[in-house]
C-alpha cells in the first residue's frame, strides 16, 4: 500500500482502526543509521507540518535527483505531483469522516448548515454554504499548497462553472454537472498571455495543469469564454499595473473596493469571510478586500484602506485591542473613508463585543492599550501615531456613533440575507467620519474617572 494513502489515513479514525487491526507488513527502505544528522532533522520538521511537510520534502529530493533524460526532472515532478492529487481527492471523497473543526450555522440535529467553515486536520479549509450536513451552494476551498478552488455544490456534488487558482497564479477555469467534469476548460499562463482550451473532459488537477494537453487561443476567445460562464478571471500577474486580489478572484476596478473588512482572525476569521463572499456576489464587478486573501506587504495596509469606499469593522472583543485593525481605523478615519460597524453574534462571552469595556478602551485608549495587550503602542508609533491620546480622541469620537449591523452566522438563510442587506444598506448610508473639537473632548475627559481595573491581557500584539 502506498505510504501517501496510509499517510492520509492517519487522519481518519474509522481508517486508522482498520490499518491498526492489520499484521504489520511495513519496512523503511530507507532506514540507515549513517543518515546525516542534519536530514534526519528536515524529515522530522517535514512530519511534524503534516501532510505539506512531507510533501514538500519529497519534490526537494525529485529535484535534486538525476534521471537518464534530460527535463525528465520536471517531467517525474508533475507526474508525482499527479499522483498525489488523486490520493488526496479519493481519500476526500471515500466518504469517511475525517477529524475536522467546523465553525458556523448549524440546523437542530446539530448538522452544519447555513454560512460556516470546517477545517481539516491535513490544512484543508472549506467555507461557504451547507444544507443539513452537506456542502450546498456557494464555496471556496483552500488546500494547503496554495490552490484555491471557487465554485458551487448542489447536495455535496460539484455544479456549475468553478475557478481553480494555483499559488504561482495559473489558473485553470471549467464547468461540473452534478459532480463530474463536462465540457470544455481554459487554462491560463501565470501572466495572463496565453491561454489554451481543453477539448478533452479532465479532472482538474492543479499540481499538474502543465501536464494536460490542449490547443492554445488567441486571448480574446478565452476571455469570451471566462465571460459565457459567468466568472472572474483572477489576475496575479506580476507585470499588471493593476492591484489584484491574491486569491485570485476578480479585477479591482479602478475605483478601488467596495469595502475593506477589518477584523480580528483570531476571533470572526469566518465572519469576514461571510461578509466577503456575500457583498461579492451582490456587487459582481466590486471586490472586497480581506487580508487573509489581498494583503502581500504590511506597509501597503494603509493604502489599501484608502482605496476602499468603506471600512466595514467586524466587532468583537478584542478587535480594538490589535495595533493594525486601530491603524485601519485611523487612516479611515484621516481619509475621510465611511465607517460602518458589523457586530458578530453568537459568540461566548470571552469573544462578543463588550459595547461598554471598548467604549472605556477608546476613551482612554492612551494608558489602557498595554494593559490589554503589550507591545500594540509601540507598532501604533511605528507607524506615526506618536500621541495615543490623540488616537483616543478619533477613535472614541467616531467609533461608537458609527453605524452597528448584527450578525450571526448561525441564522437561517433567510435571516442571513436580511443581515446582509442591512450591511449593504448602512454602507449606503454612512458618512466620512466628522471629528468633533479636540479641546472640548480634552476637557469633557478630564472630568471622566480613569479607569482603575486592568483589563486581561493577550501575550502579543498582531495583526
Amino acid at each position: 500500500m502506498a505510504t501517501e494513502a496510509i499517510s492520509r489515513f492517519m487522519y481518519y479514525p474509522r481508517l486508522t482502526e482498520s490499518l491498526e487491526a492489520l499484521p504489520a507488513k511495513l519496512f523503511d527502505i530507507d532506514l540507515d543509521p549513517r543518515k546525516p544528522a542534519a536530514v534526519a532533522h528536515y524529515e522530522e520538521q517535514a512530519a511534524k507540518e503534516g501532510h505539506k511537510g512531507r510533501i514538500e520534502l519529497n519534490r526537494e529530493r525529485l529535484r535534486g535527483a538525476t534521471f537518464t533524460a534530460h527535463g525528465d526532472n520536471e517531467w517525474v515532478l508533475g507526474a508525482y505531483s499527479n499522483y498525489v492529487n488523486r490520493i488526496a481527492n479519493a481519500v476526500l471523497n471515500s466518504g469517511e469522516a475525517s477529524m475536522a473543526r467546523y465553525q458556523g450555522g448549524k440546523n437542530e440535529a446539530g448538522q452544519p448548515h447555513g454560512f460556516g467553515t470546517k477545517s481539516w486536520a491535513d490544512g484543508i479549509e472549506y467555507s461557504g454554504y451547507w444544507q443539513d450536513g452537506q456542502k450546498h451552494g456557494d464555496s471556496e476551498t483552500v488546500w494547503p499548497d496554495g490552490t484555491i478552488y471557487r465554485g458551487s455544490y448542489t447536495h455535496a456534488k460539484k455544479n456549475g462553472p468553478f475557478v481553480v487558482s494555483r499559488k504561482d497564479g495559473v489558473v485553470f477555469i471549467g464547468t461540473y454537472a452534478n459532480g463530474q467534469r463536462i465540457g470544455q476548460g481554459v487554462l491560463w499562463s501565470t501572466d495572463r498571455a496565453s491561454a489554451k482550451l481543453l477539448q478533452t473532459v479532465v479532472e482538474w488537477q492543479a499540481a499538474a495543469f502543465e501536464l494536460v494537453q490542449g490547443s492554445p487561443i488567441p486571448l480574446e476567445q478565452a476571455e469570451a469564454f471566462v465571460e459565457r460562464l459567468g466568472v472572474h478571471l483572477p489576475d496575479d500577474s506580476a507585470a499588471s499595473a493593476i492591484s489584484t486580489n491574491a486569491r485570485g478572484r476578480r479585477l479591482l476596478r479602478k475605483e478601488g473596493y467596495l469595502a475593506f473588512v477589518s477584523h480580528m482572525k483570531a476571533e470572526a476569521a469566518m465572519e469576514a469571510r461571510f461578509l466577503q463572499t456575500e457583498l461579492e456576489s451582490l456587487h459582481k464587478n466590486d471586490m472586497v478586500f480581506l487580508d487573509s486573501d489581498d494583503l502581500r506587504d504590511l506597509g501597503k495596509l494603509r493604502e489599501h484602506v484608502q482605496q476602499s469606499r468603506c471600512l466595514v469593522l467586524v466587532q468583537t472583543r478584542k478587535v480594538l485591542t490589535r495595533p493594525y485593525c486601530i491603524l485601519e481605523l485611523l487612516t479611515a478615519i484621516d481619509s475621510q473613508i465611511p465607517i460602518v460597524c458589523v457586530t458578530v453574534g453568537g459568540k461566548p462571552q470571552e469573544i462578543a463585543y463588550n459595547y461598554e469595556e471598548m467604549t472605556k478602551l477608546m476613551m482612554w485608549m492612551d494608558t489602557e492599550l498595554e494593559q490589554w495587550n503589550p507591545g500594540a503602542a509601540d507598532v501604533l508609533r511605528d507607524h506615526g501615531y506618536e500621541d495615543l491620546t490623540d488616537v483616543a480622541y478619533r477613535l472614541s469620537t467616531i467609533v461608537p456613533k458609527t453605524i452597528s449591523v448584527q450578525l450571526n452566522t448561525g441564522d437561517s438563510r433567510n435571516r442571513l440575507h436580511a443581515s446582509i442587506q442591512d450591511v449593504v444598506n448602512a454602507m449606503k448610508e454612512a458618512r466620512v467620519p466628522n471629528l468633533p473639537d479636540k479641546a472640548a473632548w480634552l476637557a469633557a475627559r478630564s472630568k471622566m474617572a480613569s479607569p482603575v481595573k486592568k483589563m486581561g491581557r493577550l501575550k502579543q500584539h498582531g495583526i
